[in-house]
């Protein structure tokens, strides 16, 4: 299991990824404007200074059509495998996405460690 500091990193990331992947690239202002917060809020739950709150959270995933229950569970999961098509971000996806890469490294070698003990 990793520490809630690197659990709110990783959210942060993901917020990121989710904005900056789509064909029409989300603002953090229009983010913001949806959650009702200011842009820097987002910026600092992008780089994990602030933690999200679970009612945010929730309106994130629903604003990018994120199942919330399935990307929670994805997120405490240690296996980390998912398919494609479940509505949650997979490794592969944000391994391809180059702001991405050094999250997925963590993750890929907090599953290989796990799978040795």
């Amino acid at each position: 299991m990793i520490d809630s500091k690197q659990f709110y990193v990783n959210i942060g990331k993901w917020i990121r990824f989710m904005r900056e992947s789509r064909k029409v690239r989300v603002t953090q202002t229009k983010l913001a404007n949806y959650l009702g917060i200011t842009f820097q809020q987002i910026q600092k739950y992008e780089h994990g200074v602030n933690c999200i709150s679970a009612y945010n959270l929730f309106k994130v995933c629903k604003f990018f059509g994120v199942d919330y229950a399935k990307q929670i569970q994805y997120w405490m999961n240690t296996d980390l495998t998912t398919s494609v098509g479940t509505g949650v971000v997979s490794i592969k996806e944000i391994s391809e996405h180059p702001t991405m890469r050094m999250d997925a490294a963590y993750w890929i070698a907090r599953k290989n460690a796990e799978k040795k003990t």
